[in-house]
């Protein structure tokens, strides 16, 4: 029998039983589209992380006082190190082969102006040099200054949507505020910068580090953002800051930095580190989904197959061969699952799509994941398939008549 009539049989078989074959094909539609909508986030996720840490900049670095922590034991260590102060940063500004440095120290905060009120909003204390290395824009006013951190003045720049909050459309500048229970007037505006993961870029204040650590005290690890003169000094930059950071932190010449040096490179390993493992958790999950869905499909397959006794005897009787009844079924437990397959790639894809559109998540559907995952669901089908097939192909045909 050829392969084509096998499928023609095998569509028409599935046709006879709508309903019972839509709810075997559920398991496999499920399974499949969750891996597959998980794989284009994992997938769109890393993509905009190695974006979002290019746009860190190459001549950029943070200096940290933990790093990337990977385990409890280099957490609690970490905690036992000494704070980070604006003495240091002013130390690191003394290097030959760095440009900017910006301390900087953030909590969150209400922002509220009258009867307006910002939940939420993260405050971060800097100074100016954060404005020139950033990505940092104005859409009314300036930003900090020199002056105002040196004198602990008590201003501060609004991000667009805590303006937009608090002001609802009233020129903010030169406005007072409170952040927290403290009033700040209004230097500046930034422009709209967008969402990361759903949350918003624009919910956030800047203010001086030194009237941060005036009003708000010292209970946010401080980390200092470094950016050097050019590419070819970027190394040299980092080393002149290690050992300035050393010296000042007393650190022997036989012992490791008790601090960590990050660069765009770095957090990109360790996120794509990170990444992969949660990949093949959740490429776990849906495997163990779609081999629950698979032993479904045998059962029903093994129901199909005792239906269906006369009509196996009847073809073997005609001259059907056991390989035939074999790859009937077969072909049959293949197009359940396919079919499934194709419509859980539909429904993965427009989930992800959806949950992009409402909530700005980032997700990127791959070519390879779609035909990874038709391929899988098709061995699903045709692996739970042989045990309800080779039953089918192994009846005697005269018991096959028989049967009532």
């Amino acid at each position: 029998m050829m392969l084509t009539e096998q499928v023609r049989i095998g569509l028409s078989a599935l046709r006879m039983n709508r309903g019972r074959a839509g709810l075997t094909m559920l398991g496999v539609v499920i399974g499949l589209a969750a891996v597959i909508a998980l794989v284009s986030f994992m997938q769109g996720l890393n993509r905009y992380v190695e974006g979002l840490f290019g746009e860190m900049g190459s001549l950029t670095f943070v200096v940290q006082k933990a790093g990337i922590v990977t385990d409890l034991d280099a957490y609690l260590e970490s905690l036992q190190r000494k704070d980070f102060t604006i003495e240091d940063a002013n130390a690191i500004k003394g290097c030959r082969h760095v440009e900017f440095v910006s301390p900087t120290v953030a909590g969150l905060r209400s922002v509220k102006r009258g009867r307006y009120r910002a939940k939420d909003v993260w405050v971060t204390g800097t100074t100016s040099d954060f404005g020139l290395m950033g990505d940092t824009e104005m859409d009314q006013g300036r930003y900090i200054s020199e002056v105002d951190v040196s004198h602990r003045r008590a201003i501060c720049v609004l991000g667009s949507e805590v303006a937009e909050k608090v002001f609802r459309g009233e020129d903010p500048l030169g406005e007072w505020v409170r952040v927290g229970a403290h009033r700040f007037k209004v230097v500046g505006v930034e422009k709209e910068r967008g969402s990361i993961l759903g949350f918003s870029q624009d919910s956030r204040v800047a203010i001086p580090i030194t009237t941060y650590e005036k009003i708000f005290g010292r209970r946010s690890d401080l980390s200092i953002t470094v950016q050097a003169v050019d590419q070819e000094q970027m190394d040299l930059a980092m080393e002149e800051v290690t050992r300035v950071m050393r010296r000042r932190r007393g650190v022997a010449g036989d012992e490791p930095n008790d601090f960590a040096i990050l660069t765009s490179d770095v957090l990109v390993s360790a996120w794509k580190a990170l990444s992969s493992g949660a990949l093949i958790a959740l490429v776990g999950v849906g495997a163990i989904a779609l081999g629950v869905a698979g032993i479904g499909i045998m059962n029903i397959m093994l129901v199909s197959v005792r239906e269906r006794t006369r009509e196996i005897g009847l073809r073997k009787a005609l001259g059907a061969t056991r390989g035939d009844i074999l790859r009937q079924f077969l072909v049959e437990s293949g197009l359940l699952c396919l079919i499934g397959g194709l419509v859980g790639v539909v429904v993965g894809v427009t989930l992800a799509r959806l949950i992009t559109w409402r909530f700005h998540f980032p997700s990127a559907v791959s070519l390879g994941a779609v035909v990874v995952g038709l391929f899988v669901a098709l061995s699903v089908g045709l692996f739970f398939g042989i045990f309800p097939a080779g039953r089918a192909a192994k009846m005697d045909p005269i018991h096959c008549l028989r049967y009532e």
